[in-house]
């Protein structure tokens, strides 16, 4: 918008006018604190584990809210103790003037603890621009803990400032600088106006000085392991990656599992800790006592699950690893408490506590490998031949390209063979008016829907391939006369064997209806699906063991 000059001279005044009425609404502050730099490469998260130097300046937290934790209210956020936003300057920027770190913010920090936040825990910028959040509304009324703090200037991270700080090597120093500006009057940055512009503000700028001690990276394995259990607890390993084994820990027998991989580099400092978290939820209320289960990352000092192990003793350089110790007692109450273990994969999990930072200082981190509990009398398992837990393939769709294949192993385990064995693709389905059921695989967007058959096939006991159809909504296909090889049990009270055998998932991408998607129409993109192979089996008889 062009202006005459006379009006431009005016508005020289005006400016010259507040900054010497406003001075003394000015804060300018400066602050230092240290930190370790987590990254899963699990779930693609982060953490930033402040050592809360001081208590004005705070840089802590994730870029997830805990699973788990009740108390997690505050995303990871950087700020100080100023406060422009105060009484009726509620509308807002937050600018980052160093370093340099594309789009920032995602907005401030607003804790879901507050009765005027939202469970997203953070004003939303109505523009996140490259270098900070304009034009947020602070919650009209309440005192400070009823809108979350969010009177504070404490801009929650960006992913790209978590990467940022992840790049960074161990000792780096970094000066933070960021700039606030309240007003009483809103205005609108989508159309070019700052806070800055406007007749009445307050403005604020912290400086804070932030060292790297450490950093942390929890590896992605992908790796699982069977384990197959009986009623009195006694455990056999079954296939897999072979992170776990028979173990004595603490005069008691068990499986020892390496759960999470990690590497570090720095010194981890000791205000924060780490602990074995069990869902309950879906252990439906099982009664664990505090030696039914251990956790280590040297295999030496062994910490019950209910307590809370310190990281600059967990995570040192020469270890790399932390391992969980199943007891048989433990065991034995699983598998007899008629729990749906299909779920076994998630009954565990690991969770960072950093009691320095008590809004924003948990993080839960799902391990590296993966755990499936199988009972050994009468169980049925079924894992990728390569042992990993979320295989994935790719293709091409036309005339002449090959099929997406998935290779499993199939395994029951009981006293004899079952009587019934069963399998079923599942995943999202489409079917016609004609009855045929189809795989549906979607672009990212969901604009782009495309039908793929899906056919699961066995070698049965003559050598003969027998091959189905089962395409997301098919029946289950009877995969007992398939050829089935015996292992008997070792080290066990009673006989009984494994039985295993290998079946194939397979998605033809030469199929003439694949060419299409579903509103009829050519297609080209990128479409995906997940889905899973179900089995099952049943014993029937006089010799089936209640």
């Amino acid at each position: 918008m062009i202006k005459k000059p006379v009006f431009g001279i005016q508005m020289g005044i005006l400016l010259c006018l507040l900054v010497t009425q406003y001075s003394d609404a000015a804060y300018a502050r400066d602050g230092t604190e240290s930190y370790v730099m987590i990254r899963n490469e699990i779930d693609n998260e982060f953490f930033i584990a402040g050592e809360r130097r001081s208590g004005e300046y705070r840089f802590n937290g994730t870029n997830v809210f805990s699973k788990f934790a009740s108390k997690h209210v505050s995303l990871g956020y950087v700020g100080a103790g100023s406060s422009p936003m105060a009484s009726a300057y509620r509308y807002y920027d937050i600018k980052l003037l160093s370093p340099n770190i594309p789009t920032p913010f995602q907005g401030n920090r607003c804790m879901t603890s507050g009765s005027a936040c939202s469970s997203s825990g953070l004003v939303a910028p109505k523009l996140m621009g490259n270098d900070g959040a304009y034009g947020m509304v602070r919650p009209a009324s309440g005192g400070s803990a009823a809108i979350g703090q969010s009177d504070y200037v404490r801009p929650i991270l960006s992913d790209n400032a978590y990467q940022y700080f992840n790049n960074l090597p161990v000792g780096a120093v970094t000066d933070i600088v960021f700039s606030a500006c309240a007003a009483k009057n809103e205005y609108d940055p989508n159309r070019g106006q700052r806070c800055t512009d406007q007749g009445d503000i307050k403005t604020s700028t912290d400086t804070m000085r932030v060292t790297k001690l450490a950093q942390l990276n929890l590896k992605s394995t992908n790796a699982l392991q069977e384990l197959f259990v009986d009623s009195n607890g006694n455990t056999t390993v079954g296939l897999g990656s072979e992170f776990c084994s028979e173990a004595f820990v603490e005069k008691q027998n068990g499986v020892m599992c390496k759960l999470v991989n990690y590497d570090v580099t720095g010194a981890v400092h000791d205000r924060f800790g780490v602990g074995l978290r069990v869902n309950e939820a879906l252990l439906g209320g099982l009664k664990i006592a505090a030696k039914d289960l251990y956790y280590s990352s040297n295999t030496t000092k062994w910490y019950t699950y209910n307590k809370t192990g310190y990281t600059s003793d967990l995570f040192k350089p020469n270890t790399d690893g932390l391992y969980i110790f199943l007891t048989q007692t433990f065991l034995r109450t699983l598998v007899n408490s008629n729990i749906d273990l299909q779920n076994s994969q998630k009954f565990f999990t690991f969770q960072i506590r950093n009691e320095r930072y008590v809004q924003s200082g948990f993080y839960d981190f799902t391990p590296s490998n993966t755990l499936l509990i199988r009972p050994r009398e009468y169980g049925i398992s079924i894992i990728d031949k390569d042992f990993v837990q979320n295989p994935t393939r790719s293709g091409k769709v036309g005339s002449t390209e090959p099929p997406i294949e998935f290779e499993y192993i199939v395994s029951t385990s009981g006293p004899r063979q079952a009587n019934e064995i069963t399998a079923q693709v599942t995943g999202p389905s489409h079917r016609t008016a004609g009855g045929v059921n189809y795989c549906l695989f979607s672009s990212p967007d969901n604009k782009i829907k495309v039908p793929f058959s899906a056919f699961l096939s066995y070698v049965d006991a003559t050598g003969r391939t027998v091959k189905e159809r089962n395409s997301c909504g098919d029946a289950p296909m009877d995969i007992l006369p398939a050829r089935w090889e015996a292992t008997p049990w070792v080290n066990a009270p009673q006989e009984g064997s494994f039985y295993r055998t290998h079946l194939k998932l397979t998605f033809p991408m030469n199929e003439t209806n694949s060419l299409f998607s579903l509103s009829g129409e050519d297609w080209i993109g990128v479409v995906r699906a997940q889905g899973e192979v179900k089995v099952k089996a049943t014993w029937r008889g006089n010799d089936v063991l209640p």
